[in-house]
């Protein structure tokens, strides 16, 4: 499917909010009432760690309302460990992850009811815009889906592993302690574990088992 023209959005009416406390206390309203559906489009080179952290706690109640959440955000984000575990941390919890080149700015929408869309997506300061016109939303879901369409896995973006990481996967699959992949690894065995726990988290798994397989499936061993 071809990607939307990457054209900026400006809808009128509503009310623009640049406080970020305000706003914090926004999303948590709306993450207590939302009842189906939360589409987020987040932009920009540098991770919204505030937006994510949002995400992860509208999860403690996500599964009893059986709310669906579809994150769209940049490929850049996956530069960084700290936003690819909770991104794995999300993912892992049911939420649907995918990277894309193409978003004009940052977006997300609650049930088809409000919509909060970046002023401007270059000056984080410039504040969000509180959509809750009907039609205007259903355009910015719309816009949202369309989106997400172009979008990939973010297995598709994950850089390969380290020169220590393709070490440490080889140890894994040959089954060894962790003792003895240490000591040939040349590193303690606290140093060995915390790359397994990294690797684990890269590769979206909870066992070193499934680590392995997934490892493979990726051709990194």
């Amino acid at each position: 499917m071809g990607a939307p023209p990457a054209a900026q959005v400006t809808p009128t009416g509503g009310q623009t909010m640049t406080d970020s406390d305000e706003l914090n206390s926004l999303l948590h309203r709306l993450r207590a009432t939302t009842r189906c559906r939360v589409l987020a489009v987040l932009t920009g080179p540098q991770p919204a760690h505030a937006l994510l952290a949002q995400l992860r706690r509208a999860l403690a109640t996500r599964r009893e309302r059986r709310i669906e959440v579809w994150l769209l955000c940049s490929p850049a984000w996956l530069a960084q460990q700290s936003v690819r575990d909770q991104l794995h941390d999300l993912v892992a919890s049911g939420v649907q992850v995918r990277t894309s080149d193409t978003p004009p700015q940052s977006l997300m929408v609650f049930d088809q009811s409000t919509a909060l869309i970046a002023v401007d997506g270059r000056r984080p300061a410039s504040g969000v815009r509180i959509v809750e016109d009907p039609i205007v939303v259903r355009g910015l879901e719309a816009l949202a889906r369309a989106l997400w369409e172009t979008g990939r896995s973010p297995d598709d973006d994950e850089p390969p592993p380290s020169a220590v990481e393709h070490r440490v996967l080889r140890m894994l699959g040959l089954g060894v302690t962790d003792e003895t992949a240490a000591r040939r690894l040349n590193m303690s065995e606290r140093t060995f574990r915390r790359h397994v726990a990294r690797l684990m988290a890269r590769l979206g798994t909870s066992s070193r088992f499934q680590a392995g397989a997934e490892a493979a499936r990726r051709g990194w061993i």
